[in-house]
């Protein structure tokens, strides 16, 4: 049977982003250290303490799904079709995205996200 993580991130006012949507100081932990923290399949990489690598890069590594909002993956255009962490991505939306194109060198087709439009259930 597989494990189940959850994981959220909000501020103590019960915010992830400002009201223009850029993070802000919530976010400022991936850049205020001296050790490597990779995420995306190696796309990107953050400067963290040591205590935050050992506990994330293990995790971020394990991952094999991740399940996210519209809004966040319409803000991140999907990552340009990389997940940030695992191997796919479930988008729970209402309405699925007949547009996107998440890169010049991938499909939307190919890219490893799945919308679901039927309930978190599924």
């Amino acid at each position: 049977m597989a494990t189940v993580v959850t994981h959220a991130v909000v501020s103590l006012d019960g915010f992830i982003a400002r009201p223009d949507d850029s993070v802000g100081p919530l976010f400022d932990w991936y850049e205020n250290g001296d050790t490597v923290l990779v995420g995306g399949q190696g796309q990107w990489t953050f400067h963290v303490s040591r205590a935050s690598a050992e506990y994330c890069q293990p995790w971020w590594d394990a991952c094999g799904a991740i399940v996210m909002g519209r809004r966040l993956f319409d803000l991140t255009n999907g990552w340009n079709g990389v997940p940030s962490v695992g191997d796919r991505v479930f988008v729970l939306t209402h309405e699925a995205p007949t547009d996107w194109v998440p890169s010049d060198s991938l499909s939307a087709e190919d890219a490893p996200f799945t919308f679901v439009t039927t309930g978190v259930e599924d």
